[in-house]
């Protein structure tokens, strides 16, 4: 979607306003957070400070107990000694616990505790020595000036931490209130320059609404000329929204045989679309509305007599009452796609009539390569042995020239009679190899790879998986056929020296049987892709026309100066017949 100048100048001026208030807001909040945490070291040194004081005065409680009790020995004194050694461990992890972020002051509090443990050892000591009797010693072990030093040093140490408390607790007030003054002051300044903002933006709206009128009265324009064309065009157009059609044109209604009201009556597109096709129509919908702009795809649909038409759909999204909505173009191609189906089937009948034909022509050659064999070859061969006969009986000739004549003559004939058996032979052998029928399609692979080098000194090379190959008859003569077809293209046109041949197996076809492989390379010149395409290339298009009447696949392919490349793919199924290898 694209925006005007106004509106991107409107929505500028909104994101610059939301971030003015969200920094201030964040700017208040910091200020607050670090006004709360000087308020809560504020209340740590008050506290710091209450307890120096409470710290000193419980020590001179508990030092004033403990000179009562060695002067008077009266245990009444014990009490206020007891209570102010009590309060003085109290206070004093108190302080620890509020300085154990601050190295300096808790190691100051370390000493102070070592001087009042120090302190309080004395009066331990004496109060056991009067607890004795020893009044004396009592009385002299508390009158020592380095008692009176210890706790000298006490008070100064306490007093240290005190000022310094002191001297925090005024800078800490001092830094609030002038974070104080800076979050009022970004908070006025703030406010005043969104306000600014806002009302730029405002200002942009208000000249934005008055151009959008303006553009709306275009646009109203515009849909009316887009209406006047849909209702006249010749391709039937649609909007379709959550499967259910929001508009369409007249064209869209007549391919159905509906009105347009009709269809516009909340029309479930399942009511139009064959079921198997549905599935379809959801994903092309789907993938117009984000992964690409347009789609292209033909469907079955239903015509209100509920008749099955072919439709081919042009489709792509676009935003209406702000969803994405599917639309396009829909045009009835019933009669191509029966045209089509009629042209494929007639394909079909003629490949069927190819392949019928070519399978009598096999047959003939068989009964032709018979009858050459049995009859001529028999024939042949008795009239031989009939000369053979004659021969013997010339012998018996009256004279030696007549019987060097009559030799000669039949000698002849027999040599001509050889020569015929061999062209017999030769004839029969190409009309129908009886290889092919007595020991299978391998072993006429290799027998016809032995004669095609011998005939033209191209060396071959054979391999294979199988021992025998698992074909039916007719598809073991397809592959011969093919196989020799392939090596007369490689003897004329491919100048190769050598040819490999692999006969394999290679996953399944289409129909879930397994396929079985003839792979024919050469190392000659490489056939190019115009000879391929060429309509002069009537047995290329035997050998696929071959392959293709039993479901196989047919491809040639070669690179210049690489050699060429012919496959074949025959799907077999290996639980049906197969190459009868040794039959008799």
């Amino acid at each position: 979607m694209k925006f005007s100048i106004r509106e991107k100048i409107f929505a500028i001026g909104l994101v610059l306003s939301l971030i003015i208030f969200l920094t201030i807001n964040a700017v208040s909040y910091w200020n607050t957070k670090r006004h709360i945490e000087s308020r809560e070291n504020v209340e740590k040194a008050l506290v710091i400070i209450y307890e120096c004081e409470n710290l000193i005065s419980m020590i001179k409680d508990a030092e004033t107990g403990q000179r009562g009790f060695i002067i008077t020995g009266n245990w009444t004194f014990l009490e206020p000694y007891y209570n102010g050694v009590t309060t003085v461990h109290r206070s004093m992890k108190i302080l620890k616990d509020l300085t154990t972020i601050d190295a300096q002051a808790y190691q100051k509090l370390n000493a102070i505790q070592e001087m009042i443990e120090e302190r309080f050892a004395q009066f331990h000591k004496t109060i056991s020595l009067r607890k004795k009797g020893e009044i004396a010693d009592a009385r002299e072990s508390f009158m020592t000036a380095e008692n009176e030093k210890i706790m000298y040093d006490i008070r100064n140490m306490v007093e240290e931490l005190k000022h310094e408390k002191t001297d925090l607790l005024q800078n800490l007030n001092k830094i609030s209130k002038a974070r104080s003054d800076n979050t009022l002051f970004t908070i006025l300044i703030g406010n005043l320059v969104a306000l600014l903002f806002v009302s730029l933006s405002l200002f942009q709206l208000y000249r934005d609404i008055t151009e959008r009128k303006r553009m709306e009265e275009a646009l109203k324009e515009s849909e009316n000329k887009f209406r006047s064309f849909a209702e006249n065009a010749l391709v039937g157009i649609y909007l379709i929204q959550d499967e259910v059609l929001k508009y369409v044109n007249p064209k869209f209604a007549e391919i159905f045989n509906y009105t347009v009201e009709e269809c516009l009556n909340n029309m479930h597109i399942r009511q139009i679309i064959h079921p198997e096709d549905f599935e379809t129509v959801q994903k092309n919908i789907h993938r117009a509305s984000g992964e690409i702009q347009s789609v292209h795809y033909a469907i079955r649909g239903i015509k209100k007599t509920g008749e099955i038409i072919y439709c081919e759909l042009y489709g792509s999204s676009i935003m209406f009452d702000g969803r994405f909505t599917a639309t396009g173009t829909i045009l009835e191609i019933t009669d191509r796609k029966r045209a089509e189906e009629e042209l494929r089937a007639s394909r079909q009948r003629l490949r069927l009539l190819a392949g019928r034909i070519e399978q009598i022509r096999e047959e003939e050659r068989v009964i032709i390569s018979r009858e050459i064999h049995d009859i001529m070859g028999g024939g042949l061969t008795g009239l031989k042995m009939d000369l053979s006969w004659l021969m013997r009986k010339v012998k018996n000739a009256e004279s030696d020239k007549e019987q060097a004549a009559i030799t000669s003559r039949i000698i002849a004939s027999s040599d001509s009679i050889d020569q015929m058996i061999k062209v017999t032979r030769r004839i029969s052998t190409e009309l129908r190899p009886p290889v092919l029928d007595d020991l299978g399609l391998i072993a006429a692979l290799e027998w016809q790879l032995s004669d095609f080098t011998s005939r033209t000194g191209i060396l071959n090379k054979f391999n294979t998986v199988f021992e025998y190959a698992v074909l039916e008859s007719a598809q073991i003569v397809a592959v011969f056929r093919i196989f020799q077809e392939a090596l007369t293209n490689i003897a004329r046109h491919s100048m190769a020296t050598k040819v490999m041949v692999v006969l394999r197996e290679d996953g399944r076809s289409p129909s879930g049987d397994e396929n079985l492989v003839l792979e024919i390379s050469d190392n000659g010149r490489g056939i190019l892709e115009e000879e391929i395409l060429s309509s002069k290339a009537l047995g290329l298009l035997g050998m696929k026309e071959r392959a293709m009447a039993f479901g196989g696949e047919f491809s040639i392919f070669g690179e210049p100066g690489e050699g060429t490349t012919v496959i074949i793919k025959i799907p077999r199924n290996p639980g049906g017949a197969n190459d009868q290898s040794y039959n008799s």
